[in-house]
């Protein structure tokens, strides 16, 4: 009996003791901890590991807390190929909240991102299967509320299959990131924090299987870049680089697999430590097969030299650079360059026929200061399958798309030019392989636009500036495989909008020019474009009547849509979009229409523009956030509220 007391007695004195250090634990980092090396870590976590099973081909159901809402998942198809910095053209699919028990179908990923509420307590995150979820993003408020720090990161540690994990605008520190070295199944990590250094990297170090790494607005030195060295499955690499001189670049060279560097920089203030002869550094990371140079570097023609020691680099990026001809004359040895960049740089037309041996060029695009002299050169690139010249302002006219009609091979143009008028689609019209144009011009009219009605493998097309009008439109229903339209500058005549032929549209955006309007007849052809997800049109002349006509468009995401006769009534159109994330109204609105909008329980963004009249009472307005778990913003620009617009923090 004395013994069993004694017993007793003793684990009562182990329990008081083991208090106040997981106290301690929670609050901060306990001495033991902060001496645990990112070698030992992984050890923790390998029971999870263990537990991740193969890809998910069957239904399954994934537990949630049934009493809060975690944010808001997204599906992605398993046989895509896995979202990286450079393959970006893939889709979500809203799923809803993450509340209670919620079946995932087969064959589906589970994407969450997590509200804002969530940020106060991650613990449910632990309770999750290790595999439950395929991508977990983390952002921060950009408009100055609160952003997740280190606190949050530690029920992470269970979800070993978890394969991309995003951390954006955050406070994490090296502390919160050890937390991550267990998740070995990621192949993606993106962490942007302004507290993130050195001391992090070893703990990156360990993610032996990760083949994209984004290191976003960090303060990561040359001295940090060598614990990279020994992640032989690195593929891709964003680095923060205003603190990186250079010589740390090198360790670069040890990593077998890295294709794609990606640095960003702000050099406008002169305080960036990376200039020109940084790029020196690169010269031994053959195995680098593209290079972006972010604008903010301000690199010159002196560190393009540097690059041209890469002999296998297949692209290069040097949009907003201060690159002149002199500069382009660096990369005439560089035989196997496919995409190069050079809109926004000082280079002139002259400098195009350095490129003319560089025969491997398949996607080329140059500034404005182009003309058609240029163009010229490029007529015997029988391999190019993009180019792009001028954003906005350009110089082409229609004897410089006579050149470009040559390259039958393109699939994606884009050009400017004020002068370029009816003649020249024409030239346009024989490139019968295009996918995307893109188009900047003042002169075209109807007549110019039917004769792009040959281009039949069409997807994309965005009209800028042209003298088109809403009967020219009609022409473009002979291109039913168009999937996205964008048309600025467009004008009303007698006719009303039909361009109900276009039944695989999931874009589109239609702004009238100043003089001109939206009509509710408009808007009937739109009732027939069920795939849309995004749809934009001018905040003129619509009233209830032709928010009516949008009330079956479902699938919509992004809705842009309005008018000063638009009202609570008009709103009751909308509320069966439950998929709808993002919301821009102008109009007449009371606390009715809020009651309208509060079935759209996927919204993020609500937003009333400049010209809307929004007077809710406050309390509506509380009740209605209340509602909206998802609801990020909600921003009223209009003349009811002067003051800057808040978020819904």
């Amino acid at each position: 009996m004395r013994k069993a007391k004694r017993t007793i007695l003793i684990a009562m004195l182990v329990c008081a003791a083991l208090v106040p250090i997981c106290s301690a634990v929670t609050a901060t980092e306990t001495a033991q901890q902060k001496r645990v090396s990112a070698q030992d870590l992984p050890r923790k976590y390998q029971a999870n590991q263990a537990k991740v099973t193969a890809p998910q081909s069957k239904e399954r159901v994934v537990h949630f807390p049934k009493d809060r809402h975690l944010g808001t998942l997204r599906l992605q198809d398993d046989t895509n190929e896995h979202p990286s910095i450079l393959n970006t053209d893939f889709e979500y699919e809203y799923f809803g909240s993450a509340t209670g028990d919620v079946t995932v179908p087969a064959g589906k990923r589970l994407i969450l991102f997590v509200g804002q509420d969530a940020w106060k307590d991650f613990s449910p995150l632990s309770n999750l299967r290790p595999d439950d979820l395929y991508q977990l993003l983390v952002s921060g408020s950009y408009s100055g509320g609160p952003k997740p720090g280190d606190v949050c990161m530690k029920h992470l540690a269970g979800l070993t299959g978890l394969k991309q994990l995003r951390l954006d605008n955050t406070n994490i520190t090296y502390r919160g990131l050890r937390h991550v070295v267990g998740l070995q199944s990621l192949n993606y990590l993106q962490i942007s924090s302004t507290r993130l250094g050195d001391r992090a990297l070893p703990y990156v170090a360990e993610l032996k299987h990760l083949k994209t790494l984004v290191l976003g607005g960090s303060n990561v030195t040359d001295d940090g870049l060598r614990h990279l060295s020994g992640m032989n499955s690195l593929e891709e690499v964003f680095l923060w680089v205003n603190k990186i001189r250079g010589p740390g670049l090198r360790h670069l060279a040890e990593l077998p697999n890295l294709h794609y560097l990606f640095l960003k920089g702000t050099n406008y203030d002169g305080k960036c430590k990376f200039t020109d002869s940084s790029l020196w550094y690169l010269k031994d990371v053959k195995s680098l097969r593209k290079i972006r140079l972010a604008r903010g570097l301000q690199i010159t023609d002196v560190g393009i030299a540097h690059l041209a020691k890469l002999a296998g680099l297949e692209g290069l990026n040097l949009y907003g650079n201060l690159i002149t001809d002199a500069g382009l004359a660096h990369l005439k040895s560089l035989n196997s360059l496919k995409e190069l960049d050079l809109r926004k740089t000082k280079i002139s037309s002259g400098a195009l026929m350095q490129l003319r041996q560089m025969k491997s060029l398949e996607y080329l695009k140059l500034p404005s200061s182009v003309t058609d002299a240029g163009l010229a050169y490029l007529a015997k690139f029988d391999k190019l399958k993009c180019l792009h010249v001028g954003i906005g302002d350009g110089r082409i006219t229609d004897a410089g798309l006579s050149h470009v009609a040559k390259l039958h091979r393109l699939e994606e143009l884009s050009i400017s030019g004020k002068d370029i008028t009816d003649a020249g689609m024409s030239h346009i019209a024989k490139l019968t392989n295009l996918r995307f144009l893109k188009l900047w011009t003042d002169q075209v009219t109807n007549a110019g636009l039917a004769k792009l009605t040959t281009l039949k493998s069409l997807k994309k097309l965005y009209i800028y500036r042209a003298n088109i009008s809403t009967s020219g439109l009609a022409h473009l229903n002979e291109l039913p495989n168009l999937t996205e339209l964008i048309v600025h500058n467009l004008k009303q005549d007698s006719k009303p909008l039909n361009i109900a032929g276009l039944h695989n549209l999931k874009k589109l955006t239609i702004l009238f020019e100043r003089k001109s309007e939206f009509r509710d007849q408009d808007l009937a052809c739109l009732a027939k474009l069920m795939r849309l997800k995004s749809l934009q049109i001018s905040h003129r002349g619509i009233s209830n009547e032709g928010l009516k006509h949008l009330a079956g468009l479902t699938s919509l995401r992004r809705l842009s849509v309005g008018g000063k006769l638009v009202t609570d009534d008009g709103l009751a159109h909308l509320a069966n979009m439950n998929k709808l994330s993002s919301l821009t109204l102008t109009g007449n609105f009371t606390d009715r229409g809020l009651r309208h909008l509060e079935r759209l329980k996927a919204l993020t963004l609500l937003d009333f523009m400049a010209g809307a009249n929004f007077t809710p009472t406050p309390r509506a307005l509380n009740q209605f956030r209340k509602k909206m778990p998802h609801l990020s913003l909600l921003r009223d620009y209009g003349k009811s509220q002067k003051q800057r617009p808040k978020s819904r923090r």
